[in-house]
């Protein structure tokens, strides 16, 4: 390799060995960083304090947390955490630096931390962000994903060598990188979006004349959470009918504000028509979340007989 070629080249050192998500997700991220930069990139996996002092970006291993160094590590006693107090792991100290970089913007940053980072930083801190409301059934994740990999790389049966093991995991991590980039990448783009949407939701609320009912061009599936008067958004589907969808008492939530009439539940076409009395009516979800009409009209007849049986006066449009 040419010394010019090697200048175009940033090593990137985590720990050997077993690996977790936040040293698959903060490698990943280094290598967004450089790649962003124009360099190519070159990762080791190693225990070894030689190997470790010649990384260009060392994170998750080594004790040492210097940013301006590019030393990443959270093993020591850090003295920082994220505005609500979980402490943070190596994928975090990694976005703190280079987060509003990689994404243009420190709100998009910000968004990513808050749905991707500060997750990720927590469990591999010990922080259980969630409680099981099934015994028997709790949520896949991300830590699943990558302890599939760990686990499935290198088992065939007989017990493997130790030197069998270490090709084992790192041909498991090496697996997830690309894993891990598409995920932050597909991250940001989500965030850029999310924050988009939320100031169309804003122009949409501010035009409505009833702020119940927020008449939409086309659906926008948030934003409107946030705000304290919208119940139902109406908007045209993909099949060229009109849907009346309640807005949920809170984003990431599945609960709703208000609900259609238990009677329509599940039903479709002349049945929901009879009992709804709105004559183009096409379908209840069996949630009574979401009503569909043909026209625009029929979906207010719809929303309006929900308003009806809630006590609530008719939509003005």
């Amino acid at each position: 390799m040419s010394k010019k070629d090697q200048s175009k080249l940033k090593l990137i050192v985590t720990h050997s060995a077993n690996f977790h998500v936040d040293d698959v997700f903060g490698t990943a991220c280094a290598i967004l960083l450089f790649e962003k930069k124009g360099f190519k990139t070159k990762v080791k996996r190693s225990l070894d304090p030689k190997v470790w002092a010649e990384g260009d970006l060392v994170l998750d291993i080594g004790r040492v947390y210097n940013p301006k160094k590019d030393r990443f590590d959270h093993h020591q006693d850090l003295k920082i955490t994220h505005k609500n107090g979980i402490k943070y792991a190596a994928f975090g100290l990694v976005w703190k630096k280079y987060g509003k970089f990689l994404c243009g913007s420190q709100k998009v940053a910000d968004r990513v931390e808050e749905k991707l980072v500060v997750p990720i930083d927590a469990e591999d801190n010990g922080v259980d962000l969630y409680r099981q409301t099934m015994e028997d059934v709790k949520p896949f994740t991300i830590r699943d994903i990558v302890e599939i990999e760990a686990s499935g790389t290198f088992f065939s049966g007989a017990e493997p060598t130790s030197n069998e093991k270490a090709k084992g995991f790192d041909k498991g991590f090496f697996n997830l990188i690309t894993f891990a980039k598409n995920i932050i990448e597909k991250s940001i783009l989500e965030a850029k979006n999310h924050i988009r949407v939320e100031k169309v939701a804003e122009k949409y609320f501010k035009e409505a004349k009833d702020k119940r009912v927020i008449i939409l061009p086309q659906f926008i599936g948030y934003g409107f959470s946030k705000m304290k008067e919208p119940l139902v958004t109406v908007y045209p589907d993909a099949r060229h009918n009109w849907t009346a969808k309640a807005v949920r008492v809170a984003s990431g939530q599945f609960a709703s504000r208000i609900y259609f009439p238990k009677s329509w539940a599940g039903l479709n076409d002349e049945e929901l028509a009879k009992v709804s009395g709105v004559p183009d009516a096409v379908f209840c979800h069996k949630g009574l979340f979401m009503a569909v009409a043909k026209s625009k009209e029929g979906a207010i007849s719809m929303v309006n007989e929900m308003f009806k049986e809630s006590g609530f006066l008719p939509v003005k449009v």
